[in-house]
């Protein structure tokens, strides 16, 4: 806190103070031997209260003055009103944090769990995804396995009205890497999602990703890694990473909050996969990320 300059009278004092905290600048006047004070709360706001000072001392009575009082109080009132609605969403979020993870992000830990289900059931991927009976191929977006190529269709099951095939590849995965990496980061944004926006917005929003994402992977020409032979929930998650990447960027005050670190993990690890590695899903991961993105920011457009 530092002094800006001294009044000798205290409603001159208090006026100018008030005017500071109109223009943004915290301060407040206080008695200081025969004199007032003002002081101003950021340091760095000094240089720009010291020309106000100035500027007051030479016109006192200027009408940039008038009711600067009154302005003031509302705005303090505001501030006051901010930092309670603040401690009262923090009070909640600890709150939620304390709770179990079922209870807490009851979607997110259903998903994770059922992705360890099957990825054990069906033999963690392996090459048996097209061998009949196994779990796998009820889950595969296009089973038998040379059914698209023989139909000539990557769609082929879905036509024959196996529409849940656009959604169960997630939970599909092809080592415990594959499946520890997914389900950690599903877990960081999901519980984030689900914790703000709620289980509906966030079961709808892993099912616009997921659907997308998957049918995009399916009918990509193979020059671009497109194939219907594919699992892994990596799409929903960087569909669930551009959403939240998105909204603590542009939209702070949603109360979404994401590391640089992880952006810089999850997009250099994008590219990476993009241009020196095969048999990865590719389009799932960028039309995920871009899904993710456009639900976070199309709703601000509608606004406008």
């Amino acid at each position: 806190m530092r002094q800006v300059g001294n009044l000798s009278d205290q409603r001159d004092a208090e006026r100018f103070a008030a005017y500071l905290v109109t223009q943004g600048i915290a301060a407040h006047a206080e008695p200081d031997a025969d004199d007032w004070a003002v002081w101003v709360r950021d340091e760095d706001a000094l240089d720009q209260a010291r020309t106000c000072f100035q500027q007051y001392q030479a016109e006192p009575a200027h009408e940039r003055y008038r009711g600067v009082e009154r302005n003031a109080d509302a705005i303090r009132r505001e501030e006051v009103q901010r930092r309670l609605t603040a401690q009262k969403n923090l009070i909640e979020m600890r709150a939620r944090w304390g709770e179990s993870g079922l209870r807490r992000a009851p979607l997110t830990m259903t998903m994770i769990m059922l992705s360890v289900l099957v990825t054990v059931l069906g033999g963690l991927g392996k090459a048996r995804v097209g061998v009949g009976g196994t779990i796998n191929q009820q889950l595969m977006f296009c089973a038998p396995a040379d059914l698209a190529k023989s139909a000539g269709n990557p769609l082929a099951s879905l036509a024959r009205g196996e529409l849940w095939r656009a959604i169960t590849p997630i939970f599909i995965h092809l080592d415990w890497l594959h499946l520890a990496f997914n389900m950690i980061m599903f877990f960081q944004f999901g519980t984030l999602v689900e914790s703000l926006r709620g289980t509906v917005r966030l079961g709808l929003l892993i099912l616009l990703i997921a659907v997308l994402s998957n049918v995009a992977q399916a009918v990509a020409p193979e020059a671009w890694g497109g194939t219907p032979r594919f699992g892994g929930m990596s799409g929903v998650v960087y569909g669930l990473f551009g959403y939240v990447w998105i909204k603590s960027t542009l939209f702070p005050a949603a109360g979404f909050r994401i590391s640089q670190g992880t952006v810089i993990v999850l997009v250099g690890w994008l590219i990476l996969c993009m241009t020196a590695m095969t048999n990865i899903a590719n389009v799932a991961h960028l039309v995920g990320l871009v899904v993710g993105m456009l639900v976070a920011y199309l709703p601000s457009l509608a606004k406008r």
